[in-house]
């Protein structure tokens, strides 16, 4: 039909990028096709009628395939989400399987690869070894502790070992400083090369939990470097030579990584919160550069540790994506304990060990720092392992999903952070487990009601649904709070005194909830309270309905309920 229907055909198609063409020509999974001269050949012929064009492209693909070793899944990110994804294929009988893991290294002047762990058919055959493929791959390792490090399958959180920290500064509480019966005390410097490595063994005994449930389900890894021709192709670097592996599905879960500032790029004395946690010393100054949920997490835990905390937020208040009330109580704590604030101020360069910024008056101050922690936000990794040969469709950074986790591209699904917020990790672990069931057969959606949020701070913060910014200016929504400082259990525990609540909403027509929200002392335990009874679709009287341990904090949930409803009991 000439050079202009095919030009619109090879749009149709998707031929803007090798490996959307190669998908849709539905060419074999054992079969590889290296399209760059395929591509060469079909440009040279779009003068021709589209017969002849597309019968030299069938020529080219032909005299470029080769065989393959196949796998069924292939599951890009080998931390916990796309772990539990490969688990939970096998459990649904889905076999032949393949994990890889983009791992973020260090920032080095240094072009970014994929370190990948792959079964090399030529030394173990598949028949001999009755092992799935695993893949664990590591983006820019260049020491050899990291890349060490990062072979062990886990995410970060697993591997850096963010869970573990807040829950080791409270256990270490005494080790700290002298504490009072009333829970004041004094700062004092701890060892944290001890902390660190205490972290690290809690990381191993992880780390070995999960590789024992991979040993079970006969998982192999291997060692390599890998990187994406196409959709469904990785093509490894092995100590024995180049492999390719095809795949029928491939499952991207390679997660995100801190977002660098022009001006304070990370090495050195500028740090992310990778680094942070993996320091040998507790720095004297430690200036925090964006008061979000990470900054001040972290901030809070090294102001324990016995570090000078001070934190330059843009925004005219902390944590600007809560509201007020909820973080009223927090900013308390910073206050009380000494965290210097610079709030609708700006960062700009480090030297000398100053970090210089600019007031929301417009005064430049220079703020001395032993260390200074950037954390204004989190980027998906999309970057050092061929995404770009993929042909998926993009939504601004993030990969762009359907309600199945879908991408645009047949048969590549993608969770978790790569698909935007929430960038949390049991958003993306619910979406392993939706993915999971659909390749395995099942007819499985991600529509949660809520996903619930937790800011690890002190006090804690939890946000379920909707809050009071979202149904601001309805007048069918009920709206009802119950302080903590009311319940026996906060009392007990000294965590009555910070201001904190349970707040609920719900409609007005029908009680059901529409949202909760908590801050203070240990209410993160009840975020998943909150969200079970959104996602069942509970009323009040659900809530109210239940009856509620004694003492705990929970209580104030049912009370927050009974109070909505007209009749609350302790207050």
């Amino acid at each position: 039909q000439g050079r202009d229907n095919l030009c619109a055909h090879r749009t149709m198609v998707g031929m803007t990028r090798p490996g959307a063409f190669a998908e849709r020509m539905s060419i074999p999974g054992q079969c590889l096709v290296e399209l760059p001269d395929a591509l060469g050949a079909v440009e040279s012929a779009l003068t021709e009628p589209a017969a002849t064009a597309l019968h030299a492209l069938n020529l080219s693909m032909r005299s470029l395939v080769r065989p393959l070793p196949e796998c069924r899944v292939l599951v890009i990110g080998g931390g916990a989400i796309g772990m539990l994804a490969a688990l939970l294929l096998r459990h649904y009988g889905v076999d032949q399987l393949a994990v890889a893991e983009v791992h973020e290294g260090r920032r080095q002047s240094v072009q970014r690869h994929a370190r990948c762990e792959v079964l090399d058919p030529r030394t173990q055959p598949p028949a001999e070894s009755g092992h799935d493929f695993v893949i664990d791959a590591v983006g820019s390792a260049v020491t050899r502790q990291l890349a060490l490090a990062a072979v062990a399958p886990g995410g970060v959180v697993m591997h850096i070992g963010l869970q573990d920290w807040a829950s080791e500064i409270d256990m270490r509480k005494l080790t700290l400083a002298e504490v009072t019966l009333l829970g004041t005390y004094t700062y004092s410097m701890m060892d944290l090369k001890a902390t660190v490595a205490w972290k690290d063994g809690i990381v191993r005994k992880l780390n070995a939990g999960v590789a024992a449930l991979l040993k079970k389900s006969k998982v192999r890894v291997i060692k390599g470097w890998a990187q994406f021709t196409d959709a469904k192709t990785c093509t490894v670097k092995t100590a024995d030579g180049d492999i390719t592996i095809s795949a029928e599905h491939v499952i991207l879960a390679t997660g995100s990584e801190p977002v660098e500032l022009p001006f304070l790029k990370f090495g050195g004395d500028v740090i992310s919160s990778t680094e942070a946690l993996s320091l040998d010393k507790v720095p004297g100054k430690l200036v925090v550069v964006g008061g979000g949920y990470i900054g001040l997490e972290l901030g809070i835990a090294f102001r324990k540790l016995g570090a000078e905390v001070a934190i330059v937020e843009m925004a005219d208040r902390l944590l600007p994506l809560y509201e007020k009330a909820l973080t009223d109580p927090v900013a308390k704590w910073l206050e009380k304990h000494g965290i210097e604030l610079h709030l609708g101020a700006k960062a700009g360069s480090f030297e000398s060990g100053q970090l210089n910024i600019t007031t929301k008056d417009g005064t430049a101050l220079k703020l001395k720092a032993d260390k200074v922690l950037v954390t204004v936000g989190r980027k998906p990794r999309t970057q050092g392992w061929g995404l770009e040969n993929m042909g998926v469709a993009m939504a601004g950074p993030f990969v762009k999903i359907d309600d199945r986790c879908a991408t645009s591209m047949r048969n590549v699904w993608a969770v978790g952070d790569l698909t935007g917020e929430p960038m949390l990790a049991h958003k993306g672990s619910a979406q392993g487990e939706v993915v999971a069931e659909v390749i395995a057969g099942h007819n499985k959606v991600f529509n949660p009601v809520t996903i619930a949020a937790v800011c690890f701070t002190e006090p804690e913060i939890v946000s379920a649904g909707l809050g009071p910014l979202d149904v601001e200016g309805r007048d069918d929504v009920i709206t009802a709070v119950f302080p903590l400082a009311a319940i026996g259990r906060a009392l007990a525990i000294e965590a009555g005194e910070d201001g904190g609540f349970v707040r609920v909403l719900a409609s007005k027509s029908d009680h059901r909830l529409l949202g909760v929200q908590a801050v203070g002392q240990h209410v993160a335990e009840m975020s998943n309270s909150f969200a079970q009874m959104l996602e069942m679709g509970a009323v009040l009287e659900d809530v109210a309905g239940v009856i509620h341990v004694h003492p705990t904090l929970g209580e104030a949930f049912h009370e927050a309920s009974l109070r909505a409803l007209g009749h609350a009991i302790h207050i």
